[in-house]
């Protein structure tokens, strides 16, 4: 089951907005919650993928282990566009 981001999702949020996605939570029946990254376009998916996400094709998301190694993720991807843009 997913569900909105809580308050430690807050940043990664942010981010994931300025990427034009959005930020779940997965809960599932047994165990911990995961970080999930909603609408990334395909260009965007094999780079969350290629940095630790696992999609899920049962939610359409992708999965991250941890809120801390999204945000790094997507703070990365932003910097590079940035880099890329100048």
């Amino acid at each position: 089951m997913l569900s909105p981001a809580g308050r430690s999702g807050l940043r990664a949020q942010k981010l994931a907005a300025r990427l034009g996605c959005e930020v779940r939570e997965k809960l599932p029946k047994v165990g911990w919650s995961q970080p999930a990254l909603l609408a990334a376009d395909d260009a965007l998916a094999t780079r969350l993928k290629a940095a630790g996400g696992r999609w899920s094709s049962a939610d359409e998301v992708i999965l991250f282990p941890t809120w801390s190694t999204l945000e790094e993720v997507l703070e990365e991807i932003i910097g590079n566009r940035r880099r890329q843009n100048v």
